[in-house]
């Protein structure tokens, strides 16, 4: 399951190689431009990259270089 979000230049996504969807809801009218999810996900470890076991993988760009701001 791939997740994004942007917010202006800074772009955020999260990536989870083994994802389980573990409950439900009831699912809500809302705006015609919204759609909703009402669902809870499990995550669980998984390979990702070069034989990386993790449950998620994170990666950001903040639309220019940071390399100023972390060292």
């Amino acid at each position: 399951m791939i997740c994004d979000s942007i917010d202006g230049t800074k772009q955020e996504r999260l990536y989870f190689p083994n994802v389980k969807v573990t409950a439900r809801g009831n699912r809500q009218a809302q705006q015609g431009d919204i759609t909703t999810s009402d669902l809870t996900f499990t995550a669980y470890p998984g390979i990702i990259g070069a034989n990386t076991a993790a449950v998620a993988q994170r990666t950001v760009n903040y639309g220019k270089t940071m390399t100023a701001f972390f060292t």
